[in-house]
């Protein structure tokens, strides 16, 4: 999630705030500082892998990705004075694997950035996640609405957070089933084939439910995902893989405060953002923001597909037309053509000998960001 939403939040609290009232408020320099460390870190007890990623705060103005917080010290402890490092993987991002994680053991972050400051986050708890009873979809008048169900027959886990990771199955526009190499045009191999391909994109949204309200710890049919019935990720075949966490109080009260204040200011009738805080701060400076939580939990998941046939008969049919132009060729000014990006998608037989060329973005379908190597789970 991009840091710089923070800092629009808190400009936005402040404008409202100073058109309210009567004497004007100033943001503290802390709150519009532009350096603030980020840390999305977690623990995964059961693989007994961890990992933590450490950036900089952007000012709006700000292009590109945040920068990276480098050459970081950082362990992990335990509350039996355990202590562990996790090893610096490049790029801000720090891992640990192959540890022996225990239920009932409580643990805590630890990170000494290169300049030497020092943040700690609290002493955190661990849980077992139950398993996902089902993830199920129904049509509705524009799309399918996607749902996830679960439940804890022992009653413990009462708070829950979800991710999931859509895949799905697409082609592009024209077949390009022939090649131009050393002056000839010969067939495409299977290897070169960029026809068909899948694209796997990561849910963006804040998800997390509570069942403290209920007699029974239940979530039946918690919303995820709504799709609109004619998308491209519907048309041929459709996986979701959800994760499913169970998680504190804590740190699910952390996660709806970041979800009001990211999805919810609409007008000033909606509810006004605040500042977010984490379980994360500054061990010389406690005052100074820091975002980010840090967790340890159990992660259980579950697959289900949808296929094109079952959308089409339920009316809902895919229909791109994208604008491609196609030009005829002889064999002499083919490398031109090809020159500008072009690929051929036909031959042409005699007496019009040549070739149909069109843009690659029309015959590449690795040019929507897919992969042409099939995933292992596909069926």
């Amino acid at each position: 999630m991009k840091t710089s939403i923070w800092l629009a939040i808190l400009s936005f609290a402040a404008l409202f705030t100073l058109t309210q009232c009567v004497e004007p408020f100033e943001l503290p320099a802390s709150a519009i500082d532009a350096n603030i460390l980020v840390v999305e870190g977690s623990l995964n007890i059961e693989k007994g892998t961890g990992k933590v990623v450490l950036s900089r705060s952007q000012k709006l103005e700000d292009q590109g990705e945040p920068i990276r917080e480098t050459r970081a010290k950082v362990t992990i402890e335990t509350d039996a004075n355990e202590s562990f490092s996790m090893y610096d993987v490049g790029g801000g991002a720090y891992r640990v694997t192959g540890m022996s994680f225990s239920y009932g053991k409580q643990y805590r972050l630890r990170v000494k950035t290169a300049n030497g400051e020092e943040y700690v986050s609290e002493f955190v708890s661990t849980q077992k996640t139950p398993e996902i009873d089902d993830i199920t979809w129904r049509a509705e008048q524009n799309g399918i609405q996607i749902s996830v169900s679960s439940h804890d027959p022992a009653n413990n886990t009462l708070y829950y957070r979800w991710e999931f990771e859509e895949t799905y199955e697409y082609t592009s526009y024209y077949n390009s089933l022939w090649a131009y190499k050393g002056g000839e045009v010969i067939p495409r191999s299977q290897e070169e084939q960029f026809y068909k391909c899948w694209r796997t994109d990561p849910s963006t949204s804040i998800l997390v439910g509570s069942t403290a309200h209920l007699v029974q710890d239940v979530v039946r049919d918690y919303p995820l995902v709504f799709r609109e019935g004619v998308s491209e990720k519907l048309a041929t075949k459709y996986s979701i893989l959800v994760r499913q966490y169970g998680i504190s109080k804590a740190e699910y009260e952390y996660w709806q405060m970041l979800k009001k204040n990211t999805e919810s200011v609409g007008s000033i009738f909606d509810a006004q953002p605040s500042q977010v805080r984490g379980n994360i701060k500054n061990v010389k400076q406690p005052d100074n923001p820091v975002l980010g939580y840090f967790s340890i939990q159990s992660m259980t998941e579950k697959r289900m597909f949808i296929s094109g046939p079952e959308m089409r008969k339920l009316g809902f049919s895919y229909h791109d037309i994208p604008v491609c132009s196609l030009d005829t060729t002889s064999l002499r000014d083919l490398p031109q053509w090809l020159a500008i990006d072009k690929l051929i998608v036909e031959e042409l037989l005699p007496p019009n000998a040549g070739y149909v060329v069109a843009n690659r973005a029309c015959a590449d379908c690795r040019v929507k960001g897919g992969s042409t190597i099939k995933p292992e789970y596909w069926k």
